[in-house]
């Protein structure tokens, strides 16, 4: 057979007259023949015809990335809904302790009144006990200073007299 290291087999394909310049201009810059060229490029993807369409390795890393993404995002929005929830029984008890604060503030008020209309009849009350002790004493003395008058009346008549 011989060595087969030799290039004797030619291998050919079609292309476009501007495809043929753009891969001579390739070739051209590197230092090489456009069959060199192209025997280069065959070997190097020799083996990536039935890979063409796969993802790559940075495709592949983007995707995991892009899935880890979605999750912390369907993890927040959870711990979102979960805040929300969390506020809205907060403002449930919030509303519910003022309430029952602002009840309580109304009785005492109440209260409040209640006792001062107490204290103010009270007041009138004890205002008018006084009265009537005063009038009571007023009666006492007069009981007393009646006798006491005409005994002295009758004391002067007959000192008088004499």
């Amino acid at each position: 057979m011989g060595n087969s290291n030799n290039r004797n087999i030619t291998l050919s394909t079609k292309v476009t007259a501007e495809q043929k310049a753009e891969f001579t201009k390739i070739a051209a810059k590197h230092n090489i023949s456009l069959s060199e060229w192209s025997a280069s490029i065959l070997e190097i993807h020799k083996d990536s015809y039935d890979k063409i369409g796969d993802p790559t390795l940075r495709e592949i890393a983007l995707e995991m990335e892009i899935q880890k993404k979605e999750r912390e995002i369907k993890r927040l929005k959870a711990h979102l809904e979960s805040a929300d929830h969390k506020v809205q029984v907060e403002m449930k008890r919030a509303d519910s302790a003022i309430t029952r604060r602002d009840i309580e503030v109304f009785k005492c008020k109440k209260l409040e009144h209640e006792n001062l209309e107490l204290k103010t009849e009270l007041e009138k009350k004890e205002e008018m006990s006084s009265k009537k002790i005063d009038l009571k004493n007023n009666d006492e003395n007069k009981t007393i200073l009646l006798p006491a008058v005409l005994l002295s009346g009758i004391i002067g008549i007959a000192l008088g007299k004499s």
